[in-house]
């Protein structure tokens, strides 16, 4: 961050190479504190006063530069962006809205994705993290997540459409999600657990929405995250809101639980219960939840 390797297109004459005053650099940073022709002749490293700032874009221009032949250059310039990156922690970065059934859809591209947000104040680069959905863990794409921003990961096939949402990088064999429910799991290329959820249809909390076109959005990015209540099906007018504000955002998690409204013998061998809202299938499947008096078997 204090420094900055230059690439010309051939060697340079030493005398103006190595001139400080011969570059400039945007942002306040002014001329380096000192320039330096490599063993490469086409290459100058300067070093500077202060640090670049993360993230940042800059532009570096050089004046009075000549070639090892005295041919003098005019105004040079090349621009860039600096990124610290430093590695994830456990829940940096989160998955913040997912789209597992987009068929048929209402708006968004009729195709899979899922929304990366990061929580910290560091610059995470992606390809150092693996996505699965229980299955071998594939390497997210090369691209940069900056503190609190949001990106769209999806297929490659389907990039350019969901560049017209936000932010969004494009893998090569994204993982399907199956639509009933199914796990998300980020780890490191060592294996540690960044994030992870395991999610079902009763998240959507709407029947509607829940047969298609509708991604899962969360509702409070501070978790938290493997709660149904903490989820609902968009209710943005295109069916989600990839690299963007999820529309849900702070609209209140569920934290009351479910009742039941009516218990319906359907037949001498089975009952039908109607709760108040959509129900977890998981925790519905769990014959030891439930009693009847006076007792009979289950």
């Amino acid at each position: 961050s204090f420094s900055i390797l230059l690439q010309f297109n051939e060697a340079l004459s030493p005398a103006t190479a190595n001139l400080a005053s011969n570059y400039s650099i945007s942002d306040g940073q002014g001329s380096p504190a000192s320039a330096e022709q490599l063993s490469d002749p086409a290459q100058v490293r300067l070093s500077l006063g202060s640090a670049l700032q993360n993230g940042v874009p800059y532009t570096i221009s050089a004046t009075g530069i000549a070639d090892a032949n005295g041919n003098l250059s005019g105004v040079l310039s090349a621009s860039f962006t600096f990124f610290n990156f430093e590695p994830a922690a456990f829940q940096d970065i989160i998955v913040s809205e997912f789209l597992p059934d987009p068929t048929p859809s209402v708006g968004l591209p009729e195709e899979e994705f899922l929304e990366l947000y990061n929580r910290s104040s560091k610059a995470i680069d992606l390809s150092t993290l693996r996505l699965s959905n229980g299955g071998a863990p594939v390497p997210l794409p090369d691209a940069p997540l900056l503190p609190q921003s949001y990106i769209t990961i999806c297929s490659d096939e389907a990039l350019n459409e969901f560049a017209q949402y936000g932010p969004a990088a494009g893998m090569s064999s994204f993982p399907a999600l199956v639509n009933g429910g199914d796990d998300i799991l980020l780890t490191n290329a060592q294996g540690d657990v960044i994030f992870a959820i395991a999610y079902t249809d009763g998240w959507y909390r709407d029947i509607n929405r829940a047969d298609g076109g509708y991604s899962l959005e969360i509702i409070e990015l501070e978790g938290p995250y493997d709660c149904p209540g903490n989820w609902r099906a968009s209710d943005a007018t295109a069916g989600g809101t990839p690299g963007q504000p999820n529309g849900v955002m702070g609209r209140g998690a569920d934290d009351a639980p479910p009742f039941a409204l009516q218990a319906i013998p359907e037949s001498t061998m089975e009952i039908r219960i109607r709760f108040n809202e959509v129900m977890d299938a998981s925790s519905l499947a769990r014959l030891e939840g439930y009693a009847i008096s006076p007792s009979i078997p289950l």
